[in-house]
């Protein structure tokens, strides 16, 4: 019985929830763009002048 509940619940529930989502909207910009030069998308460079590390860090220098 817990079965038949939790798959109407699915299908009168999940289901039209997802298929109006993807209606409204489009997630995975996967709609074609007649505007678009490219589908490219630029995110910009790493910011390394920003004093970030080229390698993993040195272990501190002990004296004993």
């Amino acid at each position: 019985m817990q079965r038949l509940l939790l798959a109407l619940a699915y299908y009168l529930v999940v289901t039209p929830a997802g298929l109006l989502s993807r209606l409204v909207r489009d997630p995975l910009r996967r709609r074609p763009d007649g505007k678009a030069t490219t589908y490219w998308v630029f995110t910009g460079a790493p910011d390394t002048a920003a004093g970030a590390a080229a390698g993993p860090a040195a272990p501190p220098v002990t004296t004993g």
